[in-house]
């Protein structure tokens, strides 16, 4: 079965000051996986990712100068 591209959501949020963030994101078909990006500047953290409740599986994580860049990943989201 080949990989098919679905849908993608993009949410970008400044310093709230708050200890999380929400965007919307619906998924379709069947066989799902849900890919989350997350790009942090200046020593943020994120220490979990949710998909409709349930939480994501951390994927990868890497860091270039002053940015933070981590995968959050969840197979046959709800």
């Amino acid at each position: 079965m080949a990989i098919a591209f679905d849908a993608q959501s993009l949410g970008t949020t400044g310093y709230t000051g708050s200890a999380f963030s929400t965007f919307s994101h619906t998924c379709s078909g069947t066989n799902r996986i849900v890919f989350v990006h997350v790009s942090l500047l200046s020593g943020g953290s994120v220490t979990g990712v949710t998909y409709g409740g349930t939480p994501m599986a951390f994927g990868s994580g890497s860091t270039y100068g002053a940015c933070e860049n981590q995968w959050w990943y969840l197979k046959n989201p709800p």
